[in-house]
């Protein structure tokens, strides 16, 4: 072979070098988790909407949250996103899409030393609260005594609503969980599971047990509602 062939030959080899894909690690396989949740009004079952989330075994920091945006729309005097559950560190905001004011606050609880958003009026953006607490929040307006929400805030993105009492967890990491079944103001129930590489994991029944909440709230300050409205103008 002369000299000529060999370089040749070795130019060959180094284009179809290129030409090859590199090597890929094999990817993670994942897990799906099945399961079903009965909901309880004292011994009766109850349709209700029911949300469930996969509790991981590592403690969640307020980043788990970043760059998670919902919305709670103001409009016709009622929030049209009742309930939202968010990962911790998300932001809700509360566009007011009336025109006439709201002024949106969730009162302080034990810990939770609540928040208030203001007085305004149509704005499609509205004004908004990052969550950096989990729990479980109300949210009223400040003018208007029937508006009412809750947001609930979990430790994980993995967040499901239950459909004829039944939930599905696609594309789940392997690891140990505690599903964690709610509905608002009702204590969580909640079962540990164990899921392995590409299985399907049946989740033990969840019973979960409805209470009522409040049917009144407070204002702000902490005083019941004027007939008049907030600071002394006439509700519209």
């Amino acid at each position: 072979m002369t000299m000529r062939t060999l370089s040749l030959s070795v130019i060959a080899l180094a284009l179809a070098s290129l030409g090859q894909a590199p090597a890929q690690a094999p990817a993670k396989v994942l897990a799906t988790i099945t399961g079903r949740v009965n909901t309880l009004d004292g011994g009766k079952p109850i349709k209700i909407p029911v949300w469930v989330y996969l509790k991981p075994q590592a403690r969640a920091s307020t980043s788990l949250g970043k760059g998670v945006v919902r919305k709670i729309v103001q409009r016709g005097k009622v929030f049209r996103a009742p309930v939202e559950v968010i990962p911790l560190g998300a932001t809700v905001t509360f566009p007011n899409l009336d025109k006439f004011d709201h002024s949106v606050f969730s009162p302080a609880v034990g810990a939770w030393v609540g928040f208030e958003l203001g007085r305004y009026r149509t704005d499609p953006v509205g004004r908004s609260y990052e969550f950096l607490e989990p729990g479980e929040f109300d949210i009223y307006c400040d003018i208007h005594p029937n508006m009412s929400a809750k947001v609930k805030v979990v430790p994980t993105r993995h967040v499901a609503q239950v459909i004829d009492g039944a939930y599905r967890f696609d594309d789940i990491p392997p690891g140990s969980y505690t599903v964690v079944a709610w509905t608002p103001n009702s204590k969580e129930s909640a079962e540990k599971v164990d899921v392995g590489a590409g299985t399907t994991t049946k989740v033990f029944d969840i019973n979960l047990q409805y209470k009522k909440g409040p049917s009144m709230h407070l204002t702000s300050t902490g005083t019941p509602y004027p007939a008049t409205g907030y600071k002394g103008s006439t509700r519209p």
